[in-house]
């Protein structure tokens, strides 16, 4: 059976998928390309590597049937942030790219299992090949390429510091991207602000954030994803328009990946929301016009009530005066005052006691 140096890694979106933010990755990537990775070897069972950052960290790796189920780092981040660290990256992306088949001698496993046989096997001249060519394309690079990289990192680690209150990101975020040295990196800009929107507890304001990392950095398609998860989160859905463009700013010419097909599940709950908002919004417009078409029935019905009920009262008041008048003439045989007032209390009350006795039957 055909052994390898190192164990299998399927595939770089493998180590990726590890880091907990996307720098991670990108900061791990330039410490291989850079050639800081200087040894790695398996020492009882365990991949121990050597990786040049500001100093010399130590890497170690536990493996069962080529699956990564521990690791460990010496470097500040690895304490003080969640997931691998960029050592750690740089060193999988090593196993990754150096990896070759090998021949063991059966005969003499304690001697293979050692690190110095395993520092021997480890291909050397290749490295060194491709550091070399590396480090002249950096070289080609313009001159404040690394300025920029150092500016951002401390940034980000600054930003990531949970000490460090939502305010003082913010303003950290605020006076990096003013320097002119970054007033091209739309891509560190675009990485600085999703990790401010990291940060961010109003998820309002986070959802803006990753808005406008998007437009510095419409490519990134993890960023777009976590743009539109927070829209489908947010009670009050509103931008759809906004969250729609982000999607569709992110997708491949192709659908080609998973990331790809996970854009186009969330943008067909944006566009769900979008149509139940819109019939929403138009059932209640319609209920308004009903409405007020009730109102104004309601108000023509009222006016004419009124007015009939102020015709039938005028009626029976006549009725009711007619009525005393001529009661006062039958009693006095002319007109007097006193029996008239008489007469309109007397009414009502003779009118209501026969209406109480006709209903009594």
């Amino acid at each position: 059976m055909e052994k390898y140096l190192y164990p299998k890694i399927k595939s770089t979106d493998s180590i990726r998928f590890m880091c907990n933010v996307d720098i991670t990755y990108s900061k791990g990537l330039y410490y291989y390309n850079d050639g800081r990775v200087l040894s790695v070897a398996k020492v009882r069972g365990v991949y121990k590597a050597c990786v040049r950052g500001r100093e010399d960290y130590d890497v170690s790796l536990t493996f069962k049937d080529d699956t990564l189920v521990d690791y460990h780092c010496t470097c500040p981040a690895f304490y003080h942030y969640t997931g691998i660290c960029k050592h750690i990256v740089a060193t999988l992306l090593y196993m990754y790219n150096e990896n070759e088949p090998i021949k063991l001698d059966c005969s003499n496993t304690q001697k293979n299992n050692s690190y110095e046989n395993y520092k021997e096997k480890t291909p050397k001249t290749t490295n060194t090949q491709k550091s070399t060519s590396n480090k002249n394309n950096i070289e080609k690079q313009e001159n404040d390429k690394k300025a920029v990289l150092e500016i951002y990192s401390n940034a980000f680690d600054y930003i990531r510091d949970k000490n460090n209150s939502e305010e003082d990101i913010l303003k950290k975020y605020k006076e990096v991207v003013a320097i002119p040295i970054m007033e091209k990196e739309n891509k560190y800009k675009a990485f600085l602000l999703n990790n401010v929107a990291y940060r961010c507890s109003d998820r309002n304001k986070k959802f803006e954030y990753l808005a406008q990392a998007n437009i510095l950095y419409p490519t990134s398609k993890n960023i777009a994803i976590s743009a539109l998860r927070v829209w489908c989160d947010i009670g009050n859905r509103n931008d759809f328009e906004k969250a729609m463009q982000i999607g569709e700013r992110s997708l491949s010419p192709e659908i080609n990946d998973d990331d790809d097909l996970e854009i186009i599940r969330l943008l067909g709950i944006v566009s769900e929301k979008m149509n139940a908002a819109r019939k929403i919004d138009i059932g209640r417009s319609s209920e308004n016009c009903k409405i007020s078409g009730k109102k104004q029935n309601y108000f023509s019905r009222d006016v004419s009530e009124k007015i009939i009920g102020i015709i039938l009262g005028i009626f029976v008041l006549a009725i009711w005066i007619g009525a005393a008048v001529g009661l006062t003439f039958a009693i006095e045989k002319e007109f007097s005052v006193i029996t008239f007032i008489i007469s309109m209390i007397l009414i009502p009350i003779v009118v209501a006691i026969i209406i109480k006795l006709s209903l009594l039957k």
